[in-house]
């Protein structure tokens, strides 16, 4: 098996680069839509309730 991985080193490395790309999108994605505190968890009475303010009100 090594000596698989030894002779195919290239190959698995494109194939680990594109299995990472999508988890890297995914996971950067969570960070970009929650910028400026505009994840809105809520509305009451037509006020939106980010995820800040309920943690701040939680603590």
């Amino acid at each position: 098996m090594f000596d698989f991985v030894t002779r195919h080193k290239r190959l698995l490395q494109v194939f680990l680069v594109l299995c990472l790309v999508p988890f890297a999108f995914f996971g950067l994605e969570s960070y970009t839509r929650a910028v400026g505190g505009r994840d809105v968890l809520a509305e009451v009475e037509g006020i939106p309730i980010s995820r800040r303010e309920l943690e701040d009100a939680l603590r």
